[in-house]
């Protein structure tokens, strides 16, 4: 039998914008086949979802403000820089984490640092 695990996963701004705004599946089986999932969310991307409730259009506003309370049920790490994506890619190296996100970008850049990615496909959770 496996020993219980925790496993953190470092999410930028898209990811939890997405797990507000669908309804997202596959959660459950991540967790049988990972661990239980810790989310970690930088204090950038806090500050990016703060940016979009107050200059983003009406949807856009509502959901940046659902997935900010999101975030607050999560655990919120400190972290010094301005861009987002090259502080999840160095905590995510550093800590040896998986990385969450929807953005092709900041995927590839995960994936070319060897970092195992969760993402969604169908609104289902993946690892890539």
């Amino acid at each position: 039998m496996l020993a219980w695990q925790l496993v953190e996963v470092i999410c930028d701004t898209s990811f939890l914008i997405v797990l507000v705004s669908k309804p997202v599946k596959g959660r459950d089986q991540l967790e049988i086949n990972l661990g239980k999932l810790q989310f970690v969310v930088p204090t950038v991307v806090i500050k990016e979802l703060n940016k979009l409730v107050s200059s983003a259009g009406v949807k856009r506003a509502k959901e940046a403000k659902l997935a900010l309370e999101l975030a607050n049920e999560f655990k919120v790490v400190q972290m010094g820089g301005i861009v987002a994506d090259d502080l999840i890619v160095d905590y995510a190296l550093k800590h040896r984490c998986f990385a969450a996100t929807i953005d092709d970008g900041l995927k590839n850049k995960l994936l070319r640092n060897g970092i195992n990615v969760i993402t969604l496909s169908n609104n289902k959770l993946i690892v890539v």
